[in-house]
């Protein structure tokens, strides 16, 4: 039978490589027929046995369907949030001590292609510091990142680039470098994502410190593929 519905009665000569070859039952003239596997559903025999055919051109649509499925080829909306350890650095004395401290924020990108993407947001640092951690220094910046997220439903995932951090008492932008290494899992059009965030800010400046300052913590995130 073939895949249109229309059923041959024929005598099977042979099914090697791509192609059938018979002859049709109510012909005396033994003509020999070829017709691709592509066009065939099944042979039943007349011993009953069915032999399935499946078309190259359904295993192209079916391949094409699964890839849609997940093409990350689009806008994204999400938000992350890490936790760990944080230390603000003074020129003369070095590192302070290492802190809890917290980064989190929303974001907004762009995946070119189901690998590459960019983003965009908002992101927000806390590190206290001090003897006592009674001073903290908080910034409120802006991400620009490059997003490469490998693997469908589960791989891994990564995000480099920099934030453009700003401060009340402070003019001018404070520069920081950012990476997250971790894994992600998508399900429908969310993806989740846990790995590891480092930021490392440059000459900040709170109060009459000159500084910068290091967070490396935890950090679980989301986005909603648009």
């Amino acid at each position: 039978m073939k895949i249109n519905g229309e059923v041959i009665q024929a005598k099977i000569i042979d099914t090697e490589g791509n192609v059938i070859r018979f002859n049709k039952y109510n012909e005396t003239e033994n003509t020999l027929y070829i017709i691709t596997k592509d066009q065939v559903a099944l042979i039943k025999y007349k011993t009953g046995e069915i032999q399935k055919f499946i078309s190259s051109k359904s295993v192209q649509a079916e391949t094409a369907e699964v890839s849609s499925a997940y093409t990350k080829k689009t806008f994204f909306l999400g938000g992350h949030f890490a936790i760990g350890n944080g230390a603000v650095q003074n020129d003369v004395l070095g590192f302070f001590d290492f802190n809890k401290a917290t980064n989190f924020g929303a974001e907004l990108g762009y995946y070119f292609n189901n690998v590459l993407g960019l983003k965009t947001g908002v992101s927000y640092l806390t590190i206290p510091y001090g003897k006592h951690d009674e001073k903290s220094t908080s910034l409120l910046g802006i991400p620009t990142t490059m997003v490469v997220s490998i693997g469908n439903k589960v791989g891994f995932y990564t995000e480099i680039g920099a934030v453009f951090y700003f401060q009340s008492n402070n003019n001018n932008p404070i520069i920081a470098a950012e990476n997250m290494i971790g894994f992600h899992m998508t399900s429908d059009n969310i993806d989740f994502k846990l790995g590891f965030l480092l930021n490392f800010t440059f000459k900040e400046k709170p109060k009459e410190l000159n500084t910068g300052s290091v967070f490396m913590g935890i950090n679980a995130g989301i986005s909603i593929y648009l």
